[in-house]
């Protein structure tokens, strides 16, 4: 199953075996209280243990189309993401729309970014026919968009909402107590997004894990199983062929903030992506486990995760599950073996950390 580590060096396992340990011990140090889980004395009654078939009533684990259907990337079951407050607020004062999802440090718990009273809760909109939305909620909610808004009117704003990045928010709502700022986007938008990255600014925030607050039984769950699995296979070409949890989903938040404007503009916190991986490992492990799974290009092995041999054939297939938009394809459409991997400006600009890595692991020479 792991043959795809065979010819690796015993050091680089063994380096990051460390990694590992160090990272766990983290880890762990912000999960749930382990006392619960040791109170080995009620559990010590030998006759109860020894009773093995409820043990290995594996069928029950084994059951993996459970896990693998597609609404699993919108899971979020830890007590830590539910919040039936925000959600009964959010069915019971905004329109109806195909999903709806909260965002942000109120959701996901963050080093040095504790969230407090003054902190807004983000929340966003997917709208299948956003002047119809706005519409109807300019009828309840007419005071949640400011006065210029007010004056164009539902057609306006849905005019507005329609310029890049397609997302309209209206900031500083406060209903029963809670502050809240809501995006609109509409399906069509969001759809092309979560397939191209044609902004990633609503994909990015798709990249990590979100409170699903409702989605419509028809809602298109598949794309976002696609935007997941594209993060995965963009991050694989920054990392080395093995690698540990938090090299991986450190690549990919840092990766989600690329469509992000205060990311370019230096406004967000240096040290954000880190705030927001390291107590949150467990989560984004839950959410990219089939993703994983289903890959042809990553293994799980002890020490972590380890990538397919990096030969022409694999790249080439790697290429096409990365967005078209992310990759330099010559004007004259040159036979795949000419490619140069070249992100564009806002990836690259981003991430000058990790270009010298890409550049010298990933390009496929053109004299190849």
């Amino acid at each position: 199953m792991y043959g795809i580590c065979r010819g690796y060096s015993r050091s680089a396992l063994k380096q990051l075996t460390t990694t590992c340990r160090h990272t766990h011990t983290a880890v762990n140090s912000t999960l749930s209280s382990t006392p619960a889980k040791t109170s080995t004395p009620a559990k010590t009654s030998t006759p109860a243990k020894t009773s093995t078939p409820a043990k290995t009533s594996t069928p029950a684990k084994t059951s993996t189309p459970a896990k693998t259907s597609p609404p699993k990337p919108l899971k979020n079951d830890s007590p830590h993401l539910s919040n039936p407050k925000l959600q009964n607020l959010v069915t019971s004062s905004f329109p109806r729309s195909r999903m709806c999802f909260a965002y942000g440090s109120k959701v996901l718990h963050q080093l040095e970014n504790l969230p407090t009273a003054a902190t807004m809760t983000d929340l966003i909109f997917v709208a299948e026919d956003p002047a119809a939305w706005h519409k109807e909620n300019f009828r309840n909610n007419k005071h949640h968009y400011s006065l210029p808004m007010r004056l164009i009117g539902p057609s306006g704003v849905a005019f507005v909402q329609d310029i890049r990045p397609y997302c309209f928010f209206n900031p500083y709502v406060e209903i029963d107590g809670v502050l809240l700022k809501y995006g609109i986007i509409s399906e069509t938008h969001l759809l092309k997004d979560l397939q191209t990255w044609d902004t990633l600014y609503v994909a990015g925030r798709l990249h990590k894990p979100v409170l699903v607050l409702y989605q419509h039984p028809q809602f298109r769950g598949s794309y976002i199983t696609r935007n997941l699995r594209s993060a995965l296979h963009t991050a694989l070409m920054f990392l080395p062929e093995v690698f540990n949890d938090i090299q991986l989903f450190t690549v990919i938040c840092n990766i989600s903030y690329c469509g992000d404007v205060r990311s370019k503009l230096k406004l967000e916190n240096l040290n954000k992506v880190r705030n927001i991986v390291e107590p949150n490992i467990e989560h984004f492990k839950n959410l990219y486990e089939s993703v994983i799974n289903d890959s042809p290009f990553v293994e799980r092995t002890d020490y972590g995760y380890c990538q397919a041999p990096r030969t022409d054939k694999n790249l080439r297939a790697l290429e096409n599950l990365i967005p078209a938009k992310l990759l330099h394809v010559p004007e004259d459409g040159s036979h795949p073996k000419t490619r140069v991997f070249k992100f564009d400006d806002r990836l690259e600009t981003k991430h000058q950390l990790f270009r010298k890595s890409l550049r010298e692991t990933i390009a496929i020479p053109k004299n190849n």
